[in-house]
């Protein structure tokens, strides 16, 4: 009742290279939740529209709204432990990713 696996990637890529920003595959990475309480075929844009689906267009970080990154899983996963945010974390420190449907 209380399992929840996060997966993500570190970096896009298709073999060897991922050096050529104007592929999608070199910047697009997956950023999957499964676990209680979250909606089997659920989307992250469809439960968080304060975030941008960025479709195949890579954004930059001053661009607004912004789309989920990877570097917000430290944060989602502390709060999912009930544990306190990551120390000067910048990505997600407000916790409000949101990943459960039947929310608390």
């Amino acid at each position: 009742d209380h399992l929840a696996v996060v997966l993500t990637s570190d970096h896009g890529g298709l073999g060897h290279n991922h050096s050529d920003a104007t592929q999608p595959v070199n910047y697009t990475i997956p950023f999957m939740v499964w676990g209680t309480g979250v909606a089997a075929g659920g989307d992250l844009y469809t439960v968080n529209s304060s975030y941008a689906d960025p479709g195949d267009s890579r954004t930059s970080y001053a661009t607004e709204p912004q789309p989920v990154r990877n570097g917000m899983m430290g944060n989602l996963v502390a709060d999912l432990l009930d544990l306190r945010r990551i120390s000067g974390s910048q990505m997600n420190s407000g916790r409000n990713l949101l990943v459960m449907t039947d929310l608390e």
